[in-house]
């Protein structure tokens, strides 16, 4: 495969994706964490907890309660990660640095 160049719509390309990754991380992950929690500190079953955190704070503000800053920090962080790595991968392998085969598979 010939190095290509990488251009700047490439490079916002992975770290919009790196960003997309990261709200998708919390938007799936905060609800299971958060009744996670109240399982923990109560000892209550996670029916229980579940139904307890809806009818307190409602479905959107009590399974997502405190998800901006891990939005937030999620979002810059794997795109930073997405981006970061991207450019890494394309600067060694357009480098002089020699490539090796390993079990003649993973190179």
């Amino acid at each position: 495969m010939a190095p290509k160049d990488h251009d700047l719509v490439d490079t916002g390309i992975t770290f919009a994706s790196g960003a997309a990754y990261g709200m998708t991380t919390v938007a799936v992950g905060q609800p299971f964490d958060t009744i996670k929690t109240v399982v923990q500190s109560s000892g209550e079953g996670t029916v229980a907890a579940t139904r307890k955190v809806i009818a307190e704070s409602g479905i959107i503000k009590g399974l997502w309660r405190g998800s901006l800053p891990l939005v937030l920090g999620g979002t810059f962080m794997r795109s930073a990660q997405f981006g970061c790595n991207d450019l890494a991968r394309d600067a060694l392998r357009d480098s002089s640095i020699p490539s090796f085969k390993i079990g003649g598979v993973v190179e």
